[in-house]
């Protein structure tokens, strides 16, 4: 089974609906897998020709009755709707006009491996600036006892901290990130999280964010307030989470260690930037993940969280993972929720961006060392990564998917994606001069095989080990 995307109308990104098609996956309807066929959104991405200019580029569209929605500038790209499919556009100024196909979070799953069911009566107005760049009690945040996990760090397990759910992170211990704290906690480093947002004011986050961005320009909700440093507005619209998926990931990379409250994450002293791209039901579009990418790149992130996929493949984000890697960034992206068994369905419809090159593509493992059984396998993967049963923060305010507030537990490569992220921010933390291929060529060679020696279309090359990773003591 592929790891598949739902194409969206933009009448979906404004009203939304429950996540549809498979619940371990992405729905196979309506897609576009070729750019003959029209875009069921409107929209498409017109790359032009080097020599066309800016003013001859609008002219174009408008003698095309096409709309610019965004420039792409950094890869000479214009999303645009249209009515004719960019038909009317004088070939000799274009390369390439593409469908701006659809992305999304794998669906995503609770800490039994079940589909979170969409809030009941929750819509994008019911977030206001007052509940979300508020927050809630510090104190009053938290899963219920009966959600917790007791996988206990035992002692002599390197470096304490006094935050009191890390108890019951069996993620931290399964990669020996506290013993990798013994030499770094991922200071200097910025990892951009590509997503559904962030909560902003999270009591375990909002120390670690940095100024961030939303292209997300159907969302009905708060703006980050002009004295805000942390948000950027596009379209004065700021990268706020209200679905939820965004805060979770964001939390198992970065949440703050030593602050007596909540959890930890792999690497608690990086920061992270939140960049939303995903609306509030985690749907979103190939053009707003590439100038995502750009964004994050040209604003200073060194590894860029993509925790979504689809099957388009579009020219366009393959040029955007390009120029990421170009300009020295690590991407890390979830290999999909789709999984079966690899012996019936090897390498079927490869995932984007988790299958394009330099990507570092990440499935996901239980807390036995089982790969878990949603995840996806193929040749493309790179690792695996604690998946299941993953506890790490939520907004601290009703958002679309029905999440404890302040933290949850939840399942699915998404989750093993940011374990990965963390120990990157780890590797560079410890050798800021390295390239990205020098930290990408480390996770993979201080992995901790489980399945067989060396590579495996299942776990890559193994578990990520972040002790190994950044050398402070050989743990398998």
């Amino acid at each position: 089974m592929r790891f598949r995307t739902l194409l969206l109308t933009l009448a979906t990104l404004l009203a939304g609906c429950g996540l549809q098609g498979s619940p371990f996956g992405f729905s196979t309807d309506n897609v576009a897998d070729s750019t003959s066929q029209l875009s069921v959104t409107g929209r498409y991405l017109v790359h032009f020709r080097d020599a066309v200019s800016t003013p001859d580029q609008a002219a174009a569209l408008a003698a095309a009755g096409d709309s610019l929605v965004r420039d792409i500038t950094p890869l000479g790209v214009c999303i645009v709707t249209s009515s004719q499919a960019g038909a009317g556009l004088d070939a000799q100024l274009v390369d390439y006009v593409e469908p701006d196909g659809p992305v999304a979070a794998p669906a995503l799953l609770d800490g039994n491996g079940q589909p979170v069911q969409a809030r009941s009566g929750w819509s994008p107005t019911s977030l206001t600036a007052a509940n979300t760049l508020g927050g809630a009690g510090v104190q009053s945040v938290g899963p219920p006892s009966s959600l917790l996990r007791s996988q206990a760090l035992g002692a002599g397990n390197g470096v304490s901290v006094n935050d009191p759910l890390v108890a019951d992170q069996w993620g931290l211990s399964a990669v020996h990130a506290q013993q990798a704290w013994e030499q770094t906690m991922g200071q200097g480093i910025v990892v951009a999280v590509i997503d559904t947002g962030v909560d902003l004011s999270h009591p375990d986050l909002a120390g670690n964010l940095v100024s961030g961005i939303s292209f997300v320009d159907s969302v009905q909700g708060p703006s980050g307030s002009a004295d805000d440093a942390r948000v950027v507005p596009f379209h004065n619209v700021g990268p706020v989470d209200d679905n939820g998926h965004g805060t979770h990931v964001a939390g198992i990379i970065a949440a703050e260690a030593n602050d007596g409250i909540g959890g930890a994450g792999v690497a608690p002293l990086c920061k992270i930037m939140p960049v939303k791209v995903l609306a509030y039901n985690t749907k979103g579009l190939e053009g707003d993940v590439a100038s995502g990418i750009i964004w994050a790149v040209d604003h200073g992130a060194r590894i860029l969280n993509l925790s979504l996929g689809g099957v388009g493949g579009s020219q366009t984000l393959a040029r955007a993972v390009a120029y990421a890697e170009a300009h020295g960034a690590l991407i890390v992206a979830a290999m999909g929720n789709d999984g079966q068994d690899p012996t019936l369905h090897y390498g079927a419809d490869a995932e984007f961006p988790a299958s394009l090159p330099g990507v570092v593509a990440v499935g996901a493992t239980m807390a036995d060392g089982e790969v878990a059984a949603y995840s996806n396998h193929g040749s493309w993967i790179s690792l695996a990564a604690p998946g299941s049963g993953i506890l790490s923060t939520t907004p601290t305010y009703p958002v679309f998917e029905d999440l404890q507030p302040g933290y949850d537990i939840l399942s699915g490569t998404s989750m093993a994606t940011p374990f990965v992220s963390g120990t990157a921010a780890l590797i560079w933390s410890e050798n800021p001069s390295w390239t990205a291929d020098q930290v990408r060529q480390r996770l993979f060679h201080s992995a901790t095989d489980l399945l067989f020696p060396g590579f495996d279309d299942s776990t890559g090359w193994g578990q990520v080990n972040a002790a190994a990773a950044v050398g402070a003591q050989a743990v398998s």
